[in-house]
């Protein structure tokens, strides 16, 4: 009822796409709609009375009412239990699509027959309250007699006592512990501490062994440039020295065919020689013949 009067947001809404909007949650009930289902509840039998009546406009002092419904002409015809003038005051001008506002929708909800039952609610519950209101005084004088409240609360005191001295020692039991474990965790964070400054030297010496190596591997490449440079040059000094052992192999090829040349050159010399010795022999042999003769 709250929210369909605008007092409080609802979270109704459309039931199916072709079925009918009963209330959207973003939309305030507009004054006709407000005065529609207040004058149904606050006046059914008489409703059910001007059903068949022949309204007229003469009888609604609105000017834009052409049309009343027959909730609003029994509202209207009710003169100082109105709830539309009570609601609305007396205005000429209905404006039956204009929004309530909370405050008009508090009014309707808190007029006729609906602030008798609340004030009988209310009147109710105050009953009761104080029906129970009476009823605790008379238990609490009755036990006040009897003594049973200074035994009580006696025993409430000595339970509090025994719960603050339980209290107090599992707060110093908990505060030892909290005292351990802080000294636990001061001991774990020098020992952290410690470990940290450990990996930082290992860092630091990992570092200093890494630009070590980083120098060497330098180094390495370096040199390995270098000997494949001096292979490189190995092989070409060895080609050139192959080249020249092949010359100097048809050299000794050469020399060996001359000294060859010459030795057989050298028989022939020295057969011819003999030769010739012989030659001169048998020559100076006939020399001396001639001469003898």
């Amino acid at each position: 009822a709250l929210a369909e009067a605008g007092v409080v947001r609802s979270k109704l809404s459309v039931e199916g796409d072709g079925g009918s909007v009963y209330f959207s949650p973003d939309r305030l009930i507009s004054r006709w709609d407000l005065i529609a289902w207040r004058a149904k509840l606050e006046y059914e039998p008489s409703l059910r009375n001007h059903e068949e009546e022949e309204m007229s406009r003469n009888r609604v002092d609105f000017l834009d009412v052409r049309n009343p419904s027959p909730e609003l002409l029994v509202d209207i015809l009710a003169d100082e239990r109105s709830i539309t003038r009570r609601v609305f005051g007396r205005c000429k001008r209905f404006q039956t699509r204009k929004p309530c506002t909370k405050a008009q929708a508090a009014v309707a909800l808190n007029s006729g027959r609906m602030r008798r039952l609340a004030d009988e609610e209310i009147a109710r519950i105050e009953a009761e309250a104080f029906t129970r209101e009476s009823e605790l005084r008379e238990v609490t004088s009755e036990v006040a007699e009897k003594g049973d409240i200074k035994r009580y609360w006696d025993r409430r005191f000595e339970e509090e006592r025994n719960r603050g001295v339980t209290v107090e020692t599992e707060y110093r039991f908990a505060a030892d512990d909290l005292q351990r474990e802080k000294s636990f965790l001061e001991n774990a964070s020098l020992e952290t501490a410690k470990q940290r400054a450990s990996l930082d030297c290992q860092r630091e010496l990992l570092s200093g062994l890494r630009s070590e190596v980083e120098e060497m591997s330098e180094k390495l490449s370096f040199e390995k440039g270098k000997c494949i440079d001096e292979g490189l040059g190995l092989k070409e000094s060895r080609r050139d020295l192959e080249a020249e052992l092949d010359r100097l192999r048809d050299a000794e090829s050469i020399l060996e065919s001359q000294v060859e040349a010459v030795r057989i050159l050298r028989g022939w010399v020295e057969e011819e020689a003999k030769k010739n010795q012989n030659r001169s022999q048998i020559l100076e042999t006939a020399v001396r013949r001639w001469k003898w003769d």
